[in-house]
């Protein structure tokens, strides 16, 4: 399975995975560059591997009458 639509937690915050790419690949343009392409908001590293990812809020929500 891949690890695109995947949820990561790391230290109690949730991050959806938009992409992974290699360290090397994404040095040539940059980070930056990568997560505009991705839509990304966090880049996340893991080995040789950046994880594109977009931070999951955890709202509140209150009815009001």
């Amino acid at each position: 399975m891949g690890k695109i639509g995947q949820i990561i937690n790391v230290n109690d915050t949730l991050y959806e995975v938009l992409g992974t790419m290699s360290v090397e690949r994404s040095n040539d343009k940059g980070t930056e560059y990568w997560k505009g392409q991705w839509g990304a908001d966090n880049v996340l590293r893991n080995g040789n591997n950046y994880y594109y990812c977009r931070r999951i809020i955890d709202a509140e929500f209150e009815d009001i009458s």
